[in-house]
């Protein structure tokens, strides 16, 4: 891989107004935009590490662009939660109760009240209940009302709790199973039959651990990369959440919650290996460029 116009960009500035009727024209503060070129780098990486629930670590090889240890990555699932109409309406009008209990869910349990007719059929009036929870944003929040096409079932699918898009795909985060979780049909004397409890189709599976992109000590075109003899500059760029960054010599205990930037056309003192951790969601990004180790 051939590298040209190598650079890395800092800055951080404002424009001041000044406030005085006797004052004009507007005044920078601090650097603006600055390109820093590095001539001499022959070696660029980027990793990415998905921090997706629970206590997680990661840490990768600077000089290498490998990673020796990440906290195994569970995808998990969502939960689905379903209850099943049965019964034809008998009566000329009627209302069906639905009660909804969740963790988490404002106002649990809660009951959303559905009008039927008679000779609505289950089909029928499972579509309308649907419906009617699909109105209710305090479900909507966590779940997802299906199906979407005429059925006897009713299901609640627990939304993700958090969604990371990397390149055209997108990794979700999952919460645990919610043994709590429940779809209760209340049909009194309309015809249809009464259920307190319903199944659960799908348990929840909470997500955990690191989703690790590259950091396979391999550039894009699927070589091995040369070992870094001398560093020029790392980004991390914390796009969610909060990490910690630990690194034996100089980084010890800070904490991330955006970007961190050190670059020097001379070049830094040599990193080894950087932990980062998390205990809470988080998506990084981490791109390094330096030079090969002299033959």
């Amino acid at each position: 891989m051939d590298l040209s116009q190598v650079q890395g960009f800092y800055g951080l500035r404002a424009l001041a107004t000044p406030t005085n009727t006797l004052a004009a024209n507007d005044v920078q503060v601090g650097t603006a935009n600055t390109a820093l070129n590095i001539s001499d780098a022959d070696v660029v990486y980027a990793c990415r590490a998905i921090f997706v629930g629970g206590t997680s670590t990661f840490a990768f090889d600077v000089p290498t662009g490998t990673t020796n240890s990440a906290t195994t990555y569970v995808a998990g699932t969502a939960q689905i939660e379903t209850a099943t109409a049965v019964g034809t309406i008998t009566t000329t009008t009627a209302n069906i109760g639905v009660v909804i209990t969740a963790a988490g869910m404002t106002g649990s349990p809660k009951t959303v009240t559905v009008a039927v007719v008679k000779d609505d059929t289950a089909t029928d009036w499972a579509g309308k209940v649907r419906t009617a929870l699909n109105a209710d944003t305090d479900i909507t929040t966590l779940f997802s009302v299906g199906p979407t096409a005429a059925s006897t079932l009713i299901q609640l699918t627990r939304k993700p709790t958090d969604t990371f898009v990397v390149g055209s795909s997108s990794v979700y985060a999952f919460a645990a199973n919610d043994s709590t979780l429940n779809i209760a049909l209340n049909a009194g004397a309309s015809g249809a039959t009464t259920a307190g409890t319903s199944a659960n189709t799908t348990a929840g599976v909470a997500s955990s651990g690191v989703k690790v992109y590259d950091a396979d000590g391999k550039d894009i075109e699927g070589n091995a990369i040369p070992e870094i003899d001398k560093l020029y500059g790392i980004h991390i760029q914390n796009e969610y959440g909060k990490v910690q960054m630990s690194e034996t010599s100089y980084y010890s205990n800070r904490f991330i919650l955006g970007s961190f930037l050190e670059l020097s056309a001379t070049g830094l003192s040599m990193l080894d290996v950087i932990g980062l951790s998390a205990t809470m969601p988080a998506n990084v990004t981490v791109t390094v460029v330096g030079k090969t180790v002299p033959a």
